[in-house]
């Protein structure tokens, strides 16, 4: 072992038991809150230490302090202290966490101290990388992350003041992706996303929960205008690519099968047309006429199921709320809605139950986290049979809602991509970084090319017609959510071409609000002051006006002596009525009956709508009204009754007049026998009729009823009804 090496291992041997005494005070706490200066001794935060040379005290003691720190970082997780008995108690994960926590706040710390202060990010980043790597993945840097978590702004501020050695408190990120001390570990972790995308068939809950929690790290730490925070490449994600060869369906010998061919126009659009949309405008006549006939075939299918979903939930909806009507016919229609009152049992139980269901989600996600568990939300790009289940099942639609909305996505783009020149020059200069796209003349694709202009006129034929126009009278909500997407992401564009120039000068205040006021939302009434607490009535210091309207009077028996006298000047001025009629007399009425009926409500028996409002005022309008009523209905049933009696005087004549010509002609004709003595037995059939229709008369009935039966008892001679006697029947019938 060289010298130089020994010295680091005596500092290192040095400095762990101070760290340690640190962590052990703050085990509780220093994952997730950071330590300050005070909490490590001056001694040791100066950095002079007795164990370092002499010369390198007084000139850069700056790498013997960073080798010192990874030493103790590296042989703590490599088990290399454990065999020391002084530090046993680091055996178990969460002391060896503590313990590289406070080495990494010790360096933090201690950066005012150093020769070169600036160099303080450099070590800080690569202790937090060598912990990182040095950690299973992903039980031990999620154990870990908190501590990640607490400190993002230390990640951030690389920087520091001059004058008072003072860190820029601005919550801004001025590091680069593509310089120290970001660059080389920013390589590293995304080269660890990756793997764990390749493996994701083998990943766990754990494993995702860290892919994000890392994702979203390096995502705060660099500014949103940096190029590797928004895909300045310009590459679209292939995630839905098989990947292997083997993905196609052998269909040699046999016919296709539903499934089949729904697989295969859906890999053939996903490659290219969902993850190639340049490929798709760049492509031939004859390879995009291939492609727009299969997607207009998946989304004719898709939207097919699409409506058979809605209308089975419109149906199930409408049969809950005709159960619910039948079920609580005395409640509203939403009195799911309504506030219930929760049982004195369940609610002493609650606080119990709580703690239950925390323990058992504890319990379970312990158990589950670090077991391969299948991605039910995942399309299934590798079985014909499966993807075709997950799009054609009507009771499920969130598989057809993520093709749908790819789908607007891509049209949007494309659309965009030939509308906006801005855009098209973005991508050009994307593309000939590729040396496959080097041939491809991005200036041809305007939409005044014809070429293009029926790309675009597809599109929009696509994302408005068929997707936006379907949805909107089915699912309104979704098809505003479709829409602000689209919007987003069409912003979102614009800012990219843009390279976020928007938010390169945007700096969050430095100034810390210590203390937030708080708002006094108390409305008290008191002295002169007319609108609430005096901050208000400085305020709207407004002059309404209410007060100069003209407001109708409420007492009743003011407005009655009003309408009286009004009364009174109309009876004996026949002019008044008519200069003081208003156009809507009826109205003005109901109004003055409003007012009224407070206190004269047991009077309104005295008008109606002839009589008005004069009947309160004089009694005999009302009876003057009924007896005319009366005598109108006389005259009525008097004329009525003139009417019929005219009807029944001209219906005896006529029937007097056929009985003396039936008798005359019986007398010149021989009867039979038996004819005979039936006339003389029954008697007169036109006597037994006018005696019945008197009778009638009498009783209360019309004429009609014996006038019409006439022509069934007078028979001629020869047994049959004659057609004058019909004819007169029916002529009575329609009069009366």
């Amino acid at each position: 072992m060289s010298q130089f090496e020994i010295i680091i291992q005596r500092c290192a041997s040095s400095l762990l038991p101070v760290l340690k005494k640190v962590s052990d005070e703050h085990k509780e706490t220093i994952l997730q809150k950071p330590l300050e200066e005070a909490d490590f001794p001056e001694n040791e935060l100066s950095l002079k230490w007795d164990l370092l040379p002499t010369d390198s005290r007084e000139t850069n003691n700056d790498p013997l302090v960073d080798l010192t720190l990874k030493r103790i970082i590296t042989d703590l997780f490599s088990n290399f202290l454990t065999k020391d008995d002084e530090i046993s108690q680091t055996d178990n994960l969460s002391s060896k966490l503590t313990l590289a926590a406070s080495a990494l706040d010790f360096c933090y710390n201690s950066k005012k101290n150093r020769h070169s202060p600036n160099s303080w990010s450099s070590t800080y980043f690569d202790l937090f990388a060598t912990t990182l790597d040095l950690l299973t993945w992903p039980a031990g840097i999620l154990a870990f992350w908190p501590y990640a978590e607490s400190r993002l702004e230390w990640f951030k501020s690389n920087t520091i003041k001059d004058d008072d050695s003072k860190e820029i408190t601005s919550n801004m990120s001025n590091l680069i992706s593509y310089k120290a001390p970001l660059s080389e570990r920013l390589r590293h972790w995304n080269e660890m996303l990756e793997s764990s995308e390749i493996n994701s068939f083998l990943n766990t809950p754990a494993h995702f929960k860290m892919k994000y929690k890392l994702q979203k790290f390096l995502s705060e730490l660099l500014p949103i205008y940096e190029e590797s925070n928004f895909n300045r490449s310009a590459t679209i994600s292939e995630a839905q690519h098989s990947g292997s060869s083997w993905n196609r369906v052998d269909t040699e010998g046999r016919r296709r099968t539903a499934p089949e061919i729904f697989f295969e126009d859906y890999i053939f659009i996903i490659e290219n047309l969902i993850s190639y949309p340049i490929g798709f405008i760049i492509s031939p006549i004859e390879q995009r006429k291939d492609i727009e006939t299969a997607l207009q075939s998946l989304i004719d299918a898709l939207l097919d199921k699409e409506d058979s979903f809605y209308r089975e939930m419109k149906s199930n909806q409408k049969k809950l709320g005709t159960i619910n009507n039948k079920l609580n016919i005395n409640y509203q229609s939403n009195f799911e809605n309504t506030k219930v009152q929760t049982p004195r049992f369940l609610t002493t139980s609650e606080p119990m139950m709580i703690k239950k269901q925390e323990f058992w989600q504890e319990f379970m996600t312990s158990q589950t986290e670090a077991l391969p568990q299948p991605t039910l939300l995942d399309i299934s790009t590798t079985n014909p049979t499966s993807l075709f289940d997950q799009m054609m099942t009507y009771t499920n639609d969130f598989y057809r809602k993520q093709f749908i909305l790819q789908t607007c996505f891509v049209m949007s783009f494309i659309e965009r991509f030939i509308t906006s020149e801005d855009i098209r020059t973005f991508y050009k200069t994307c593309f000939q970084k590729d040396s496959t796209m080097l041939n491809v003349n991005f200036d041809n694709f305007k939409q005044s090319d014809p070429k293009s202009n029926k790309i675009s006129t597809f599109c929009h034929f696509i994302l408005k017609k068929r997707i936006l126009h379907f949805y909107s009278t089915r699912d309104p909500v979704f098809t505003n959510l479709i829409q602000k997407l689209l919007d987003s992401d069409s912003l979102f564009l614009d800012t990219k071409v843009d390279s976020f120039k928007n938010f390169q000068n945007f700096v969050l205040p430095e100034e810390r609000v210590m203390e937030v006021k708080e708002s006094d939302y108390s409305f008290k009434k008191f002295g002169f002051i007319k609108l609430g607490n005096k901050a208000i009535n400085n305020i709207w210091k407004i002059e309404t006006g209410l007060n100069n309207i003209n407001r109708p009077t409420s007492n009743s028996e003011t407005l009655f002596d009003e309408l009286r006298e009004k009364w009174q000047l109309k009876s004996t001025n026949n002019e008044f009525e008519k200069e003081h009629q208003p156009k809507d007399m009826i109205v003005k009425r109901w109004q003055l009956l409003r007012s009224l009926r407070g206190q004269y409500l047991f009077n309104f028996n005295q008008l109606n709508e002839d009589v008005g409002i004069d009947g309160l005022f004089d009694a005999s309008l009302m009876q003057q009204w009924t007896e005319r009523k009366n005598n109108e209905k006389l005259e009525d049933l008097a004329h009525k009754e003139k009417i019929h009696n005219d009807k029944l005087q001209a219906a005896r004549s006529y029937m007097a007049e056929r009985e003396n010509k039936k008798r005359a002609s019986e007398e010149g004709a021989e009867e039979p026998p038996t004819k005979i003595a039936k006339i003389e037995k029954d008697g007169p059939p036109v006597q037994s009729l006018i005696e019945a229709t008197e009778s009638e008369i009498n009783n209360g009935k019309t004429a009609s009823n014996a006038i019409t039966a006439a022509p069934n008892v007078i028979e001629s001679p020869a047994g049959q009804l004659t057609e004058d006697t019909t004819a007169a029947a029916e002529t009575n019938n329609k009069q009366t």
